[in-house]
């Protein structure tokens, strides 16, 4: 990476200030000038965060500038060649944002983390690389982390044992490679599982035994078929009660309705008069009906008759039916004696008539009669066959039966509900004792994998990083080698040891001078920068070596092959004669409180 021009606009002490630099910039000035304030922008640009802002950013909004409401940080970056991409990163008092462009194309917050991300510059190695003593600062487990995503390994093989113990973890997924990427997403998904399958045995708990059944007594399939068969049992006990019950009863109803309905039938029956009388009009019939039809005829005659005699009462003097002339009182005397005549002939018909009943009345009667008798002696029939003596059936001994049946019904289902519950109490121990079998297994997977995929001792991803180990250290110790020191890296277990080349004695990191502490951390930054490809540094407070050691560290920074470093140090201290491949920004502060940049001897 190259910063070809920076811009800072309320940016701490800066109002606005811009810098294009060159491969070796020195940024000096005195104390509170704002110089550390442009080693800080360049990792809050690339990161969010920097010094002066928790690790995930938060509390930059104390770096704007007093009295103003926004803070801008802007970079053109690219090679060292040419600028690639611009970047703005901007933060008010509510929160931040960052945008790039390149290629004519903008992108956003996590974009542009991801493109980083890709060159395997994520936050942890930008700060490392950026920020004076950051990886020293680190605990050994976030050091460890670190020099994984330094030294970025290649993928691994997954053993076979590991392939199962993902299978059992994660419903079947198998993976055959694992990168330093996957490795971690293994890790954390192992070690969450690891803990909710604890969770989840700790809710269970360990089952309480139940007790065993004993030998030769009945399932509770034999017990439901004999409590299905007893139930058979009584309800066919009590349909014969039922029945013995149901059919004296409709004795009882038939002695007593069945005289009732032959004295009803009896009321049908004709006298023998009546019978012969109908029988007669029976015989008859043909008679009859001569009789009537005939009726019928002088009826419609002696109507004929009389509508003759109207009609010649209105035509007076001609005919009713043709009208010519002639002697109406003639003719209506004629007509008035053919309907004597007729009426005449009706008394004697009329005789013939009320000598016999109407046939069909008669008929209709008869058959009434018959069928009366019939079913009259049927019902007598019935009513002979009863017993005389008739009393309520027994049915004790039934009743006995059914109590008995109940009895041996209610304790059969009391010995099934007991059956049921122990089967319950079983069947729930065997879930429980399984699903805790299949946890505690599930469990033992994910421990295996958080181990084998971890950073800690055996696991993978110290694995990884050994194999790059070894070029990582000879990088560290070109750079303390020129001060006259060396270190070695262990990563199982984790331990950096630190030594002077001129004794054997080892020595504690922690108890390094600040001088000595700077130059281990200069070394760490530079070999972070040139593994990750980065190829630049931000070293912060290089006022703090003097003499032959400001002088090694100028002609090291100068050798050692990265794309661009940045020096920040106080004006006091880097007074020497500079080599001219260092471009030099001196700081200050005006009146106002805002830093002024004017180029060194150098510009």
């Amino acid at each position: 990476m190259y910063v070809h021009r920076l811009t800072l606009e309320n940016w701490k002490s800066h109002k606005n200030t811009e810098f294009t630099f060159g491969k070796v910039n020195l940024v000096r000035g005195a104390n509170n000038s704002g110089k550390s304030s442009v080693g800080a922008a360049l990792e809050f640009l690339l990161t969010g965060r920097c010094i002066g802002t928790q690790e995930a950013g938060q509390g930059a909004e104390r770096l704007i500038r007093q009295g103003t409401k926004q803070s801008t940080v802007s970079a053109d970056i690219g090679t060292q060649t040419a600028p690639t991409m611009h970047i703005d990163r901007f933060r008010t008092q509510a929160g931040g944002s960052v945008l790039g462009k390149m290629n004519g194309r903008q992108y956003a917050g996590k974009q542009i983390e991801e493109m980083f991300d890709k060159k395997g510059w994520n936050k942890a190695v930008l700060s490392a690389a950026l920020r004076a003593g950051r990886f020293l600062a680190l605990s050994p487990a976030e050091q460890k982390e670190l020099l994984a995503d330094v030294l970025k390994p290649e993928s691994v093989v997954v053993p076979a044992e590991i392939q199962q113990a993902m299978a059992k973890c994660f419903e079947g997924q198998i993976v055959e490679k694992v990168d330093l990427e996957a490795a971690r997403e293994f890790e954390v998904r192992a070690t969450k599982l690891r803990a909710e399958c604890t969770a989840a045995l700790r809710e269970i708990g360990e089952p309480a035994p139940v007790e065993e059944r004993p030998k030769n007594a009945p399932t509770l399939a034999q017990t439901q078929a004999r409590l299905d068969q007893l139930r058979t049992e009584q309800k066919a006990l009590v349909r014969e009660k039922e029945k013995k019950e149901n059919a004296w009863a409709e004795r009882q109803e038939k002695r007593r309705q069945l005289p009732i309905q032959i004295e009803q039938l009896a009321k049908r029956i004709l006298s023998d008069a009546d019978e012969k009388r109908y029988m007669e009009a029976t015989e008859h019939a043909a008679e009859t009906n001569k009789a009537l039809a005939e009726l019928q005829k002088i009826n419609i005659q002696i109507e004929d008759y009389q509508a003759q005699i109207r009609g010649a009462a209105k035509h007076a003097g001609k005919c009713p039916t043709c009208g010519h002339e002639t002697d109406t009182e003639e003719l209506t005397a004629r007509l008035e004696k053919s309907i004597s005549a007729a009426e005449s002939r009706i008394p004697g018909i009329q005789a013939t008539l009320d000598r016999y009943a109407d046939a069909k009345d008669a008929q209709n009667a008869l058959r009434i009669h018959r069928e009366a008798i019939v079913d009259s002696e049927q019902l007598k029939r019935e009513l002979a066959v009863l017993p005389k003596s008739d009393v309520l059936p027994d049915t004790k001994k039934d009743q006995e039966q059914l109590d008995e049946l109940e009895g041996r019904i209610q304790k059969g289902q009391s010995i099934l509900a007991d059956l049921s519950a122990s089967e319950q109490r079983r069947q729930a121990f065997r879930e429980a004792t399984e699903k805790r079998a299949v946890l505690a297994q599930k469990r033992e997977s994910a421990d295996v994998l958080a181990k084998w995929a971890g950073a800690g001792s055996g696991g993978v991803q110290s694995q990884m990083a050994s194999g790059k180990l070894g070029a990582f250290t000879d990088a560290i110790n070109a750079v303390l080698g020129k001060f006259g020191y060396a270190c070695s890296i262990e990563l199982e277990p984790y331990e950096i040891r630190a030594r002077r080349l001129d004794g054997d004695a080892s020595l504690e990191l922690a108890s390094l001078s600040e001088s000595e502490s700077w130059r281990f951390s200069m070394a760490f930054q530079a070999a972070i920068a040139k593994a990750t490809g980065l190829s630049l540094v931000v070293l912060d407070r290089a006022d703090v070596l003097v003499g032959p050691n400001r002088s090694t560290m100028l002609k090291t920074i100068l050798s050692c092959n990265l794309d661009q470093v940045f020096l920040l140090a106080s004006v006091d201290n880097l007074t020497a004669k500079l080599p001219p491949e260092i471009t030099v920004f001196d700081l200050s502060l005006n009146g106002s409180g805002e830093t002024t940049i004017g180029k060194g001897e150098n510009a």
